[in-house]
């Protein structure tokens, strides 16, 4: 998957990544990756925590349960890299993430007020997520 191409194409409010970010993203050594037909997970990994940066799928292809699939798969391999416990962000006004990720167990840890600057020259907050591992 062309992972600029998808994030530029998802609908997201806030700049898309280049394809050079994207690039370095997946060079460092901690990168952590689930590269799908329709999508993809991308984090990376610190000691026992991981860090879910992106979790996107192709607007064509959603309600169809691939983001769950995608999370559980970054999940797993998180796991089987040492983590513990997953942090990620995501934006108050995104209610299709937001309800993926309670049901997945994330529990909200804090807030970051007027976090991401959206293209429209707006501001959305971001609500900090964890799940912890036994």
């Amino acid at each position: 998957a062309d992972m600029a191409k998808l994030h530029a194409q998802s609908g997201l409010e806030q700049r898309p990544w280049t394809a050079q970010e994207f690039a370095q993203l997946c060079a460092a050594e901690n990168s952590l990756l689930i590269e799908q037909d329709f999508g993809f997970a991308l984090g990376r990994v610190i000691h026992t925590e991981v860090e879910l940066l992106l979790l996107i799928v192709s607007r064509a292809q959603r309600k169809q349960g691939l983001g769950k699939t995608y999370l559980q798969l970054f999940e797993e391999a998180a796991r089987q890299r040492g983590a513990k416990i997953c942090f990620l962000e995501v934006g108050a006004e995104n209610t299709a993430a937001r309800a993926l990720y309670q049901k997945s167990g994330y529990v909200e840890q804090g807030l970051r007020k007027a976090y991401y600057h959206k293209l429209n020259g707006n501001r959305e907050d971001a609500l900090v997520l964890a799940k912890t591992w036994a």
